[in-house]
C-alpha cells in the first residue's frame, strides 16, 4: 500500500490533450463492450473517455472478446 497517492477526477483526466485507455482480460470485455457501445453512464465513467477528441484505446483480443 502506497503511503501517498494522488487522486485525479474525470474532469482532470478529460482535461487532457490525449487519453490512451488500455484494457486486458476476458473479465473486461462485458465491461469494454458497455463503454464502446453505450452513451455515457454515470455508473460507468470509462463512457464518458468516448467524447475526448484524442482518445487511444488499446485492448488485447480477451478484452475485445475475441477469445475462449
Amino acid at each position: 500500500m502506497p503511503e501517498r497517492a494522488i487522486t485525479v477526477g474525470l474532469s482532470e483526466i478529460l482535461a487532457a490533450r490525449s487519453l490512451v485507455l488500455v484494457v486486458t482480460g476476458a473479465s473486461k470485455a462485458p465491461i469494454l463492450r458497455r463503454v464502446l457501445e453505450g452513451p455515457p453512464q454515470e455508473a460507468l465513467p470509462a463512457s464518458w473517455l468516448l467524447g475526448h477528441p484524442d482518445l487511444s484505446v488499446i485492448a488485447d483480443r480477451a478484452a475485445l472478446g475475441l477469445e475462449g
